[in-house]
Parts: structure tokens; C-alpha cells; sequence
């Protein structure tokens, strides 16, 4: 998959308040605290979660700090992606396989989508099971978030992709 992760523009100081801000939303107790925590992480440079309208004139721009993906041939027609993903707010780009797959949440916490419906957060140590054809999109919700994903590769030799979607 190429390298077409999204966030917000931000600056330094912005992470800083994002980070805090991401914390106090998941932490939040209430409705309210949540909904306050949220609109923190937005006004520090948080991308609009999925299917929420942009701002207009809102730009989002290609993040800085790029996941670093890492392929792993394995053995019995295995390969496995690593995602090293280090800022809040990542998008992965929504896709899908001709095959199920694992998606083999390592370290952080993210936000999936399947077919455009909000399946939840999960936090690691987590298996995601990403059925046949479901378009799935990932956005990493704390800093230094891994996705390890785990395909069957003994029908081609590659990772078959059915679709995907490009951010530009």
C-alpha cells in the first residue's frame, strides 16, 4: 500500500495539546467531557473523524511523520505488514483484500470502519478479524500506535488488493 496517510496540519506545540486532548477523551467519564475532549483534539489540528463534514476551507495535508511499513515474508505462504504508525490522527486509507485477514493491533489504540460503519475503538493487545472485500479504514487515535497485518499469500505470492482508496 503506498505511502498516502492523512492528518491535519499541525505544529509541535499542537501535538503536545493533541496528545492531551486525545487523552482526555478517552478517559472522559460523561458525555459532555467527551464531547468537550473532542472538540480539543479538533481545534489542535485532530482530522474530522470519519463521515463528519469538513470545515470549509479546512485542508488536510499528507502527515509529516508517515507510518512506517514494513513487509515480512513468512513461511506457508504467509506475509505479514507492520505499521508503525507515530502520531495521533493517522488515517490508513480505506481498502480491501479479495481474502479475509488478520489485522493484529500491537501497541496503541485506533478507530476502524468497515464498509463505511463505525465498528469502534480497540485498544492493544487486539486481533481484528477484516472479512472478504470489507473496506476497512484505520485512524490512529494515541501516539505510536503498530497494526500488524497478518494474509495468506499461497493463492498469488502477493497481497491481493480488490480496492483502494487514494488521499491526495
Amino acid at each position: 500500500m503506498p505511502n498516502t496517510h492523512l492528518s491535519a496540519p499541525t505544529t509541535r506545540d499542537d501535538h503536545t495539546e493533541l496528545d492531551k486532548a486525545t487523552s482526555a477523551y478517552w478517559n472522559a467519564k460523561t458525555p459532555a467531557e467527551e464531547s468537550e475532549a473532542y472538540q480539543r483534539m479538533r481545534a489542535a489540528g485532530a482530522p474530522p473523524s470519519f463521515g463528519e463534514e469538513v470545515t470549509p476551507g479546512e485542508t488536510l495535508v499528507l502527515a509529516k511523520e508517515q507510518p512506517i511499513e514494513t513487509r515480512f515474508e513468512m513461511v506457508d505462504g504467509v506475509a505479514c505488514v507492520l505499521m508503525a504508525i507515530p502520531r495521533a490522527g493517522t488515517i490508513v486509507p480505506q481498502h480491501a483484500h479479495n481474502y479475509a485477514h488478520i489485522s493484529a493491533l500491537v501497541s496503541g489504540k485506533v478507530a476502524l470502519w468497515k464498509d463505511g460503519i463505525a465498528m469502534g475503538t480497540f485498544a492493544a493487545p487486539h486481533q481484528i478479524v477484516i472479512e472478504a472485500h470489507a473496506k476497512h479504514l484505520f485512524q490512529s487515535l494515541v501516539n505510536d500506535t503498530t497494526i500488524l497485518c497478518i494474509h495468506n499469500v499461497s493463492r498469488s505470492g502477493e497481497i491481493e488488493i480488490a480496492e483502494e482508496h487514494q488521499l491526495v
